[in-house]
């Protein structure tokens, strides 16, 4: 039974006693006179003093049933909780008639905190230990916590707090703010609640009236907090807001919400010092230092894998090297390959480092993608193997070639290249869309995302089983090596041009001359110099044609700007020296062609006598390689090679297939085209004179029925040239 603080309830308890009938209705004890009191001996009791009931409210009568049927002089009650010690001054209230029990009662201070207390009576002189009660709040209802919003967070702040024992030394922490949600919280007087983390009750919580957030002070680096505080305002009976909730050290906390010494059911609350940026870049940096490390491998070969001159020592993990193009198969392995190593990464960081949980399993979802890229790229190299290579396509592997069949575009490898990257992409955007503080698994791959790849991969092979093997050219050789202007100069007894008497020459005449600021006397010195180094350069017939005509206009533009010059100096423009020197460099230019001139000429047997009158020579051209057919289309630097320009042995416009492939009989291995110049047109022979009349880089194309081609570039000469070169 609970009892109020109010002088009904004081008369209630003198009647319940029987005091009634001594002091009459509504009556107080009468005053003791401390004289009197002196002189009484203390009354004994017989037996403990107990409490009447074990709950109370602030304000209500403390009741403590005793034995006797007088009371002491000294009469109060000592209420202790922890620390705290409250004083009760009780009166006493004799026995009714026929009973042996008095009761002592005083009134519970309006301060003193909820949860359980432990009363001892002072009877005189003795103390008595009376027992425990609780102080409930004063409308208690049931209490219950039933969530906390956020449950989880990566939004933290830091907390600096001067630390006691190191007055120049300071700790650190994480900090966070969370909303209580639930039932039975002490909205009058709030500081009445109680907050509990992992089980232990926290004393350190500031109540506010005013939202938390507003005032909360963390300190700084450099001006760290003397005390911290963690901060709350109770909102209603159902929601409290707790700011610079102290973050545990591993993220993760048990909250309970309460008053006096009652909790309610914990709520899990986390907090995570990573987010989904920090996770996904050292996921990342991961998964490419993982991709990297192969690249990391094949910088150390001593010799990079070449075509047509260009080193392909990194792009080697994707390429065909029987076709010298990018493989698709290998690109969808290695994406998925990246993309599970990435997302494994992700997981086991979140799991690890984030949520402070085991290392976790494979997940289910990648073995089967690793199981797709991988088993597609297997039996792409068994098809391969079976029935023969791609073609070829362009001499030098383009990134084209992921989407291409020896050139010729393929639905298969679209389609296939397509839904690699969409796959790929979704699955990584998937991952990224799980929180590192809540992950548990990686999301599993939709089975009919997984059977469309499945498909995807299925009729990509089943292109490379249906369509045509493609030409591939391994090496080619062009028959005779020389030019016909070298053929020529060889056929007239002529020889190369010793011009290293002329240059000589004329380097001593430039040396001779005085620089000039002049700009007509520097162009005729220009002139001279540029001349030397046009005819250090020429090597081949066309090359000392073309050195010909040029030195005849150098020589004119250097005499125009010698007469220039002077015309300068008279006009004082130009000086006596710079004058000299553009006339100087002018004659010298004049002698320099005439000897270069006479060189050529003595060396071809004639002036010029082998460019006016090349020889029509024939051409072989062998091809050797894989898939080569002799119904396919012949190009020279882009030109048509047709059947009428081509002779056989046995006389007709077609290719030779001297040896037959040995795993695709209706193609060649090696494959002969020969060019009779003296059969053609005058059309033919000018597209001959083209491809064959001088040296130079040349590129030969085959392409197949099918459209699938292959390229090879050679020069004249040495007029040979392999696919790869090692």
């Amino acid at each position: 039974m609970r009892f109020r603080s109010n002088a009904a309830m004081i008369v209630l308890t003198v009647l319940l006693g029987g005091a009634a009938a001594r002091w009459g209705l509504g009556q107080k004890p009468p005053n003791k006179n401390p004289a009197d009191s002196a002189e009484k001996p203390v009354p004994k009791l017989t037996s403990q003093p107990t409490l009447k009931t074990a709950l109370y409210r602030r304000g209500d009568v403390l009741t403590i049933i005793v034995e006797s049927a007088t009371a002491p002089d000294r009469l109060d009650a000592e209420l202790t909780r922890g620390g705290q010690l409250k004083t009760v001054q009780l009166q006493f209230a004799p026995p009714a008639q026929g009973e042996r029990n008095g009761v002592a009662y005083g009134t519970m201070p309006d301060d003193m905190t909820l949860g359980r207390w432990t009363a001892e009576m002072m009877w005189g002189t003795d103390r008595k230990a009376v027992g425990s009660f609780e102080i409930q709040p004063p409308q208690a209802s049931s209490l219950k916590l039933t969530k906390l919003v956020p449950d989880s967070t990566y939004d933290l702040a830091t907390a600096y707090v001067q630390d006691e024992n190191a007055k120049t030394k300071k700790r650190e922490f994480k900090t966070a703010n969370v909303v209580l949600i639930g039932s039975g919280f002490q909205a009058a007087k709030p500081e009445d609640n109680t907050l509990w983390i992992d089980g232990i009750r926290q004393a350190g919580v500031t109540w506010d009236t005013k939202p938390c957030s507003a005032d909360s002070d963390l300190g700084s680096n450099n001006k760290p907090l003397a005390q911290f505080a963690m901060h709350g305002q109770v909102i209603s009976s159902e929601e409290i807001r707790l700011c610079n909730l102290r973050v545990a050290s591993n993220g993760s906390m048990q909250v309970m919400v309460g008053y006096g010494d009652i909790p309610s059911d914990p709520q899990v609350f986390r907090a995570f010092n990573m987010g989904r940026i920090p996770v996904a870049s050292i996921s990342a940096v991961i998964a490419l230092a993982l991709a990297l490390l192969p690249l990391a491998l094949l910088s150390s070969l001593k010799r990079a894998y070449r075509i047509a001159g260009s080193d392909y020592k990194w792009r080697m993990l994707f390429l065909d090297p029987e076709t010298d193009t990018y493989s698709l198969s290998k690109l969808q392995f290695y994406l998925w390959t990246v993309a599970a190593l990435f997302s494994y990464s992700y997981l086991i960081i979140s799991k690890v480092v984030v949520q402070f949980a085991s290392w976790p399993d494979v997940p289910a979802s990648l073995p089967g993608i690793i199981l797709v890229a991988g088993g597609t790229a297997v039996t792409s190299q068994i098809i391969t193997v079976t029935k023969g290579s791609k073609g070829a396509g362009d001499e030098k592997p383009s990134w084209a070639d992921f989407i291409t069949s020896g050139g010729v575009v393929a639905a298969d490898r679209l389609q296939m290249f397509l839904w690699t990257l969409f796959g790929v992409s979704a699955f990584l955007y998937a991952v990224l869309q799980l929180l590192p503080g809540t992950i548990t698994d990686l999301p599993a791959i939709p089975d009919r995302l997984m059977l469309l790849m499945g498909i995807s991969s299925a009729g990509y092979l089943g292109g490379k089983i249906a369509r045509k093997p493609g030409p591939v050219i391994a090496e080619m050789s062009v028959t005779p090596a020389e030019s016909d202007a070298a053929v020529a100069l060889k056929r007239n007894g002529g020889e190369s041009p010793d011009l290293v008497g002329p240059i000589t020459r004329a380097q001593q005449a430039l040396a001779k001359l005085t620089p000039a600021t002049n700009a007509n006397a520097k162009n005729a010195r220009d002139a001279l110099d540029q001349a030397l180094r046009s005819a250090g350069a020429a090597h081949t017939s066309a090359e000392f044609s073309q050195l010909v005509t040029d030195l005849e206009a150098k020589c004119t533009n250097a005499d125009a700007a010698a007469a220039a010059a002077a015309t300068d100096f008279t006009g004082g423009k130009a000086t006596a020296d710079e004058a000299q020197t553009a006339q100087g460099a002018a004659a010298a230019l004049q002698e320099f062609t005439a000897d270069v001139l006479q060189s050529i000429s003595l060396a071809s047997g004639g002036p010029m006598q082998a460019e006016e009158a090349p020889p029509l020579i024939a051409r072989m051209i062998e091809l050797r390689g894989t898939n080569l057919s002799a119904e396919a289309l012949f190009e020279i630097d882009r030109a048509d090679l047709p059947f009428r320009m081509m002779i056989d042995k046995d006389g007709k416009n077609q290719p030779e297939i001297v040896t037959r492939d040995s795993a695709n009989p209706t193609f060649a291995s090696l494959l002969r085209i020969t060019i009779d110049p003296m059969r053609l047109g005058d059309s033919d022979q000018a597209q001959f004179a083209a491809w064959f009349e001088n040296d130079g880089h040349h590129t030969f194309t085959i392409i197949n029925p099918d459209g699938q081609k292959s390229e090879l570039g050679f020069d004249l000469p040495p007029a040979t040239a392999q696919k790869v070169n090692a």
